[in-house]
């Protein structure tokens, strides 16, 4: 079947350029973990599997889910919590009625579970936070602990410049117009030792 007709809350944009490097990153065993799952990680990992299906591939995906608090809203440990809007001091409960989505964002923690419990070739998340994907696996490779502070900080540093891809090489110039051409700008790799160096 035709998997990119299948693709709703995901990333159609991650699923087709994983669809043209998918086959090396296998043979190369390069993992990759992803926030591309949106508000539906599940169905994302499931559109994954069926692409990959069409290429006579079959990775092993993982699936970080949970944050999704919506239906828990209602019950009462949501209640008894002080959900007051620090800005405008607007009480939770007059607006409870009106709530589309609620998300939590998670860090480090279940996508580190994830790579211990299944060394999957693909981690599919929802809401983690991009530093979080990125310190996940050195937590994992090196072996830190989660109360290594100087660690995990130079962890989350190297994650907060490449997360936002060619601002770091580039794109935050402030001299944009003496630029002639941003076409070419290149995205950044980071490499980490297991102290406390990233080179970028």
């Amino acid at each position: 079947g035709d998997w990119s007709s299948d693709v709703c809350s995901s990333d159609l944009d991650f699923v087709t350029m994983l669809q043209e490097v998918l086959p090396q990153l296998l043979e190369q065993k390069t993992r990759i973990i992803t926030n591309a799952g949106g508000i539906n990680p599940k169905e994302c990992a499931l559109v994954i599997q069926s692409m990959a299906q069409e290429l006579g591939l079959n990775p092993k995906i993982a699936v970080v889910h949970g944050d999704d608090i919506a239906r828990e809203l209602s019950h009462e440990k949501f209640q008894s919590e002080d959900l007051t809007n620090i800005e405008t001091g607007e009480k939770f409960a007059t607006v409870a009625d009106k709530i589309v989505a609620a998300n939590v964002y998670f860090g480090a923690a279940p996508v580190v579970q994830s790579l211990q419990k299944w060394q999957p070739d693909i981690i599919v998340t929802g809401r983690v936070t991009d530093t979080g994907i990125t310190l996940a696996p050195m937590i994992y490779e090196f072996g830190w602990s989660f109360d290594d502070w100087n660690k995990l900080a130079s962890g989350v540093v190297g994650g907060h410049l490449i997360e936002c891809g060619s601002q770091v090489t580039g794109g935050n110039f402030t001299d944009w117009h003496l630029v002639d051409d941003f076409n070419e700008i290149g995205y950044p790799v980071l490499e980490r030792s297991e102290e406390h160096t990233s080179e970028l």
